[in-house]
């Protein structure tokens, strides 16, 4: 077992992180817990960019989903717990690759292949089945969105989609298979019909019991959505390493523009919540200048992360820089009920076949 238990202030001179006066006169406390995976005898990766946090006879674990095999791992601290197979033909059958998973009971998982939602038991079985009207927008993509469905007890299943130039809210009632409530999401204050930011378009949603949390990767802008009355707060929480708003792209230009406005530019994703600490993440990806550049392979690994850590109240309590070429920018990470976990695997840093991976617990 490698696990190295550091906690941490974050002030002036230590490494991992930087100190900076925050508007509530905090400070964060964090703990960093570091896990290895040994890759013999296992097909596992040495990181995923879809993966979430599971609860399996009352051990917390994670679940992701492994684009190499087709199927689910399952692992929690240096060992793995095992593997969902999904099937490849028959009346079980899933095609292509998922974008999203959403455990909703200890046998009961909720896949989405961007194209239909697929209800799954433990074994790979299809129990249910839901093709949205509208394209969904749940994807787990590094340089566009990062969207996740939620799940009410009552059986709810919300997603996002975009209807036409608009990105609404569908709560669908599996029961009566019927969409039951729509809302639409609201777009910054930056954004206006004469602007555009490539594929930066999309918004970036997650839920929180009766709340959905968005925001777009080009705004600082946290929107909180209340499922029960519809309402909606907005917050702004601007990164002292990024502009509240990032300029914008002309419309006629074209993707391979778009791509190299991304990688030089920073990038809000998705809030996450930790219930542990009562807290959210958001992390962010830092600009780079991307001038005189002969080779683009490490662009993204070049970038340095970023999580800022925002309280029950949407107040911005601090920023963590992360140290550079060490974890996964590919959207290399998730949230845990206690932490938010970062894989290590960089193509800058030091090469490994194992799955590695950081805990960061804020205290």
């Amino acid at each position: 077992m490698n696990k190295v238990h550091l906690i941490l202030y974050i002030c002036l001179g230590i490494l991992l992180c930087s100190c900076r006066d925050n508007n509530t006169g905090e400070r964060v406390l964090f703990q960093i817990d570091s896990y290895t995976v040994s890759s013999e005898d296992n097909f596992i990766l040495p990181s995923y960019n879809l993966s979430v946090s599971v609860l399996q006879g009352g051990h917390q674990g994670v679940m992701a989903y492994n684009y190499k095999t087709g199927d689910i791992d399952l692992f929690s601290d240096d060992s793995i717990w095992g593997t969902i197979s999904l099937q490849k033909d028959g009346p079980n059958a899933i095609p292509g690759e998922l974008v999203s998973l959403l455990p909703v009971s200890s046998d009961s998982i909720w896949v989405f292949n961007r194209e239909s939602f697929y209800l799954i038991d433990k074994a790979g079985n299809v129990m249910a089945k839901h093709s949205p009207e509208y394209p969904v927008i749940c994807e787990c993509n590094y340089a566009m969105n990062t969207a996740v469905a939620g799940w009410n007890p009552n059986g709810i299943l919300s997603y996002p989609v975009k209807d036409g130039n608009t990105y609404k809210l569908i709560s669908y009632d599996v029961k009566s298979d019927q969409v039951v409530r729509t809302y639409e999401l609201l777009y910054p204050e930056s954004r206006t019909e004469d602007k555009f930011y490539g594929y930066l378009e999309l918004p970036n949603v997650s839920f929180q019991k009766d709340k959905a949390i968005y925001n777009f990767s080009y705004d600082c802008t946290v929107f909180v959505l209340d499922l029960q009355s519809g309402e909606t707060e907005k917050h702004t929480l601007p990164s002292k390493f990024a502009p509240q708003a990032l300029p914008t792209l002309e419309r006629s230009s074209d993707p391979t523009t778009w791509l190299q406005y991304g990688w030089e530019n920073p990038h809000y994703y998705m809030v996450y919540y930790l219930s542990g600490p009562d807290i959210y993440i958001r992390p962010m990806l830092k600009g780079i200048d991307i001038s005189n550049r002969q080779n683009s392979d490490t662009i993204i690994d070049e970038k340095q992360l970023v999580l800022a850590v925002i309280d029950s109240d949407f107040k911005l309590l601090d920023e963590i820089e992360l140290p550079k070429e060490t974890y996964c920018n590919f959207h290399g990470w998730c949230s845990l009920p206690d932490g938010f976990l970062l894989y290590k695997d960089n193509a800058l840093g030091k090469p490994h076949d194992d799955l590695m991976y950081d805990i960061i617990r804020i205290r």
